[in-house]
């Protein structure tokens, strides 16, 4: 699982922080959009069946691998100080971004 977010909303919440954020502050951007990794290969896969189509459909591409030792299950972060800052951005979705 991971916080999936969109690369426009990252370095608008860069330059938010830059002008309003406090010096000497931290703050995690995040999305509030977790998905799992295959759910986003899928959902490419099947853009790519409809903009590129293929003799047989993209996800008959994806080939899994064994985790490796100590891979994380689950990658989040809190941003909750961001949002409720001066310095909160506003997020997209990654569905319609893709």
């Amino acid at each position: 699982m991971r916080d999936w977010l969109y690369v426009e909303d990252h370095a608008r919440a860069l330059a938010l922080i830059a002008a309003r954020g406090r010096i000497g502050e931290k703050y995690n951007v995040g999305g509030r959009n977790e998905r799992c990794n295959i759910d986003i290969v899928r959902h490419i896969c099947a853009l790519l069946d409809e903009r590129v189509p293929d003799r047989k459909p993209y996800d008959a591409l994806i080939h899994f691998v064994t985790d490796r030792p100590g891979h994380d299950q689950r990658y989040a972060i809190d941003a909750t100080k961001l949002e409720t800052s001066s310095a909160g951005a506003r997020r997209r979705h990654s569905r319609p971004a893709l």
